[in-house]
């Protein structure tokens, strides 16, 4: 889980930040101020939840690996597909149609809804951020106004299915 915290730049800037909010934790996070250690216990013990859910959706599908197994291997690193199949992680390597279309033959069922969950923030974005600035007379404040203007909230890191 990651957020931004851009109260120092945000005062340079001279903007400030009002909240009205219904109670302590509403503005959890918040981009403008810092985290304080209640709000950063409250974000961890939900973390090490969603991880513990993660580990044990990754060792009840995997019959070929212990629970310690999936806990070595879940540390945030990130694998190729060669090494995810080596590794046991994963079934198969194919393209995004062949999970599809494997899906279908092992439901038995016609068509499918696929759902794709898509990040707004990434290269794509940095780089229409940075042809902004070069071409805006204010560089910095073009620069700090894309990035206000994306979704900065906290959000779990990825995603599964039952």
């Amino acid at each position: 889980m990651q957020s931004l915290n851009v109260a120092e730049l945000a005062e340079n800037f001279g903007i400030h930040s009002e909240v009205i909010k219904s109670g302590p934790y509403k503005d959890i996070m918040s981009a403008t101020r810092e985290m304080t250690d209640d709000e950063r216990a409250i974000l961890q013990e939900l973390i090490d939840g969603s991880y513990e859910q993660f580990v044990d959706v990754i060792y009840n599908g995997r019959e070929n690996l212990s629970r310690s197994e999936v806990y070595e291997l879940a540390d945030g690193r990130i694998y190729s597909g060669k090494q995810a199949y080596d590794l046991g992680l994963i079934d198969g390597l194919g393209h995004f149609h062949d999970v599809i279309d494997s899906l279908r033959e092992e439901l038995g069922r016609g068509d499918l809804d696929v759902i794709e969950y898509e990040s707004h923030f990434g290269f794509g974005s940095l780089f229409s951020m940075k042809v902004h600035q070069f071409f805006s007379p204010n560089r910095e404040l073009a620069g700090i106004q894309s990035l206000l203007q994306q979704n900065q909230g906290p959000r779990m890191m990825y995603l599964y299915a039952d």
